[in-house]
């Protein structure tokens, strides 16, 4: 994948802060929550730089993870990351993977199917690691409910984003 856009991770990691605060806004879902987590509507719509950077870090995080999850020619390659011949021009398994990319480069590349893999994984793991806290916690489960409606239409954006344009 040397030909991959690798910008587009640093750019959908910024889905998180954008989407964040749109669903946590009093108008759309802040003051549920708030109501749940008996927070003030002024702690959940805070933005301080030290929320904003870890977000940040987060949606990077997430962003990769998704890649993983929904461009399948990043799993073809990581098959042979580890192969010295790899990176040598001209070498059998240079030739391959230059032919692999030329004939299934393309394949499943598409912003829609970047959304059903995103869905996928951030559902799936949203509400595993969401519920498991929930449950620890003894938190309301309106509370998981708001925060994993908010990653998964995070991680589809995302998917879509690094699936199309990676």
């Amino acid at each position: 994948m040397k030909d991959a856009n690798w910008l587009i991770i640093p750019i959908a990691a910024t889905i998180p802060l954008i989407l964040g605060f749109i669903w946590y806004q009093p108008q759309v879902f802040g003051t549920a929550l708030a109501k749940v987590t008996e927070q003030s509507i002024e702690q959940i719509t805070s933005y301080s730089a030290k929320r904003i950077g870890f977000t940040y870090l987060f949606g990077l995080l997430m962003a990769y993870i998704i890649t993983a999850c929904s461009v399948h020619q990043y799993a073809v390659f990581q098959l042979f990351m580890g192969e010295e011949s790899l990176g040598i021009a001209g070498s059998e398994m240079n030739t391959f993977m230059s032919n692999f990319n030329a004939s299934y480069g393309d394949r499943h590349r598409s912003f829609f199917h970047g959304v059903i893999h995103g869905l996928e994984a951030s559902l799936l793991f949203g509400f595993a690691f969401l519920g498991i806290s929930t449950f620890i916690e003894g938190a309301p489960m309106k509370r998981m409910w708001i925060h994993l409606g908010y990653f998964v239409l995070c991680g589809s954006i995302m998917g879509g984003l690094v699936c199309a344009f990676l």
